[in-house]
């Protein structure tokens, strides 16, 4: 009885040991996303104005709000980055109307064949929607050129903490990509007499 004993205490000892020699990775290092790499529009507007009409609800599913680069703060750097004024009475309107990530938890298999697979446990959407509007000097529409993309990724059960992150990254870098894509088409082809 004494020697179950101290096996047990023992027994503990070591998995504690093992267990703080462990390493935790550190969590990754993720770029900023940017669009510094591409030629910005020349448009011929004394400003560009930023205007944000999302709201987060800031509860669950949405989970926009709790990531480091959210598709609000990459889309005001894409209109930072990709918007440049040339001068003149005009002026632009940057508004930003979606930018929406939720969180969904999916059903796993709870059988015995279930722990010899990895399945898909959390599903990710996302949307980037904004359009960008010409105006006059007194606030009369002259133009606009809209984008709206969606994305959704499914991660499995046994990811990391820094797996989930780089995923996350990875999806909103694609999803903003895609809406780079789109409002590109359509900024050529609605507000081109604005392009210098």
């Amino acid at each position: 009885m004494m020697f179950r004993s101290l096996f047990q205490i023992c027994f503990t000892v070591v998995l504690l040991t093992l267990g703080a020699c462990a390493k935790v990775p550190p969590p990754p290092v993720l770029a900023e996303i940017t669009f510094a790499h591409l030629p910005p529009y020349q448009l011929a507007v004394g400003s560009v104005e930023v205007e944000v009409q999302f709201s987060s609800p800031m509860t669950a599913p949405h989970i926009e709000h709790t990531i480091p680069q959210s598709p609000e703060r990459v889309m005001r750097r894409w209109s930072d980055d990709r918007l440049d004024v040339t001068g003149g009475d005009n002026f632009a309107r940057f508004i930003i109307l979606d930018a929406t990530v939720t969180e969904q938890a999916l059903a796993t298999d709870g059988t015995l064949t279930a722990v010899f697979t990895n399945e898909q446990a959390l599903r990710y959407e996302a949307a980037a929607e904004a359009v960008l509007e010409i105006r006059n000097a007194s606030g009369g529409f002259l133009g606009n050129a809209t984008a709206r993309v969606t994305r959704t990724i499914t991660i499995p059960e046994n990811a990391t903490l820094n797996e989930r992150d780089q995923a996350l990254f990875d999806f909103i870098d694609r999803l903003i990509q895609n809406f780079d894509t789109e409002m590109d088409a359509n900024i050529r082809t609605h507000l081109a007499q604005w392009i210098r």
